[in-house]
């Protein structure tokens, strides 16, 4: 499969134009920070392995395999089941499935960041703790979302994890939760301005829900004392939060890292400044979609919410009473587990064709699963679970602006919660246990069979699909009509005159790789009339400009634009002088050509 909006070429061109020597954000177009570049180093300019189709798509297999494992380890080794960490594997690597939609995208690699600060965040392991702080610096300074929900949950989970006995240690805290509460806050004032402008309403939803379950998640650390607990020592000097310094510590260790290497590679402040955090305000206003659900998503977090939240108002003031709500809290976990799993079984049988189609569980996750995260801290709580719990809340903001494969990749600690919610119910002795102890005992094997079905299903739509044959990409089958067209539109273009490509519309960034042409700039996004600053369509205006004959296609599909791009300078400068040189579907692939008194005629005075 291969998605048309082809995000995948987009990032590869990227890495390509920066290993060339074109750097990032004033040459090279790029939506993500510089330690997603970092990162890539090794492997395509130590190694010098070539950017192509293939070698993306394989990092990708290896990536999503790698999610898959560690989310299956944190489950083992929190819950003690093996069987669990199994079936948390089998899941996550199953609903994960979305990747292969969009290879070389920067979201698998901060997945895996995520995944392993989860693993290394350790009470009184310097080394460790050091290390998950720096995964959030990485992941932060390659999509500030990420990074930021990994550095509040982190250090929600340490200072929690802790006594709080002095107000040194309480102000630590209380700081903590504060920081977690205001990510989805700081989310739904900026979908309440959407909303204001015109948007949908139901965008509203997921930050009132993530707002909701993160308060509950601190009410319940609140009432639930650490079992874990740092232990004060009998002194005069009371024991202070040292696991909070070190996450700071290796968080700020990795931040000064990635800037120093940014700044080496021609960036300065200021540059580094607007592609970490600048350019985004442009991005949400410009790329903004509510995240859809089912009905049945809004049901479940209604009820969840009301039981937990019944639960927690009991356990304040009547614990009794509360233990008369306990089975029904403990079951919670278990229940959304079967729906999730029955979700992502059925669409695991379903073509992949967008990353914002609503398939799997992703959107019923991101809606219903926070509300059940506080009950994997009633019977336990550990650093661990504190992180979990609190990620479960926040990570879900991912899927602001755009809710794509972000939603997949969003509620992955959801999973694990439900599996650890899952355990407990198992090891408690209370009514309905038989459910939690089916869950426990057949679900991995369910995930499996479905898995190896889907397996056979998807091998022989491969098998019966047409490779793609162009230069890097071998492995890729498409439908026969979509392969022929994209190897004739390939042809075309090296058949055209000129060697710079220009797309009239949505860049279409894989025949930059298929064939001899190339880019008149670095700045080559994918919807990419919307997505430019007047500065950079100067730019490309200025480049396409001097050049005498260029190749312009013009996609004239409605499933991937809305509207027809204005009148501007840039539009005019690939228009004015075009001619048809042949059509192939709904693509038109021509040539522009001016004379030398035409150049630079477009161009703004």
């Amino acid at each position: 499969m291969m998605a048309k909006y082809d995000d995948e070429s987009y990032v590869m061109l990227s890495l390509q134009t920066f290993f060339q020597g074109e750097r990032l954000y004033e040459e090279t177009y790029t939506q993500y920070g510089p330690a997603y570049y970092l990162m890539q180093s090794p492997i395509h300019r130590w190694l010098d392995i070539p950017i192509t189709h293939d070698i993306v798509r394989l990092k990708t297999v290896f990536t999503w395999f790698a999610i898959s494992l560690l989310s299956g380890v944190l489950v083992w080794k929190i819950t003690g089941k093996k069987n669990l960490g199994i079936t948390g594997m089998l899941l996550v690597m199953l609903h994960l499935e979305k990747l292969g939609l969009e290879p070389a995208h920067p979201q698998e690699i901060i997945s895996l960041l995520a995944a392993t600060g989860l693993i290394l965040l350790q009470p009184n392991n310097r080394l460790m703790l050091l290390v998950a702080g720096l995964c959030a610096a990485f992941a932060g300074l390659t999509k500030l979302n990420v990074g930021a929900t990994m550095a509040a949950s982190f250090l929600f989970a340490v200072t929690w994890n802790h006594p709080n006995g002095n107000r040194h240690d309480k102000f630590l805290s209380w700081m903590a939760s504060f920081l977690c509460c205001s990510i989805p806050a700081a989310i739904g004032w900026l979908v309440w301005k959407k909303v204001s402008g015109g948007a949908e309403s139901s965008g509203l939803l997921l930050p009132f829900v993530l707002f909701l379950s993160t308060v509950t998640v601190c009410w319940m650390a609140r009432l639930n004392p650490s079992v874990q607990a740092i232990p004060q020592k009998e002194t005069s000097e009371p024991n202070k939060i040292k696991d909070f310094y070190w996450v700071i510590f290796g968080g700020a260790i990795g931040s000064i890292w990635v800037v120093i290497w940014a700044m080496q590679h021609g960036n300065n402040l200021r540059e580094i400044l607007w592609g970490v955090l600048l350019q985004h305000s442009f991005m949400s206003e410009s790329f903004y979609q509510p995240l859809r659900f089912q009905t049945l998503a809004l049901l479940s977090a209604t009820i969840f919410f009301s039981i937990v939240f019944s639960f927690l108002l009991l356990k304040k003031y009547s614990e009794k009473s509360s233990e008369k709500l306990l089975p029904w809290v403990m079951v919670l976990p278990g229940i959304t587990l079967v729906i999730t799993a029955v979700l992502s079984i059925v669409g695991c049988f379903q073509p992949i064709e967008h990353g914002l189609s609503l398939r799997g569980a992703a959107s019923f996750l991101a809606i219903a699963g926070p509300m059940v995260m506080p009950v994997i801290l009633i019977n336990k709580m550990s650093a661990p679970r504190l992180a979990i719990a609190m990620s479960g809340c926040l990570f879900p903001v991912l899927v602001f602006p755009t809710p794509g494969t972000q939603a997949s990749l969003g509620t992955i600690p959801i999973i694990l919660g439900l599996l650890i919610g899952v355990a407990d119910a198992v090891q408690t002795k209370i009514k309905y246990q038989t459910v939690s102890k089916a869950i426990d005992r057949y679900l991995g094997w369910t995930v499996a069979l479905a898995m190896i079905g889907s397996t056979f299903v998807f091998s022989s739509r491969w098998t019966n699909q047409v490779p793609l044959n162009q230069p890097g990409c071998n492995w890729v089958r498409l439908e026969a009509s979509r392969a022929i067209e994209e190897q004739q539109i390939a042809e075309a273009i090296r058949n055209a005159p000129g060697e710079v490509l220009a797309f009239a519309t949505h860049n279409h960034n894989r025949f930059f790789f298929w064939t001899d042409k190339i880019p008149a700039t670095s700045i080559n996004p994918t919807f990419w009339p919307w997505m430019l600053t007047e500065e950079q369509s100067e730019k490309i205006t200025r480049a396409l400009s001097s050049e005498k004959q260029i190749c312009v296609v013009m996609d004239k599909s409605r499933d991937l634009i809305d509207a027809e791009p204005d009148l501007t300078p840039l539009s005019k400068e690939m228009s004015d002088g075009w001619e048809l040189l042949t059509e192939i579907g709904q693509w038109q692939v021509g040539v522009r050509t001016k004379t030398t008194g035409e150049t630079g005629s477009n161009l703004k005075n």
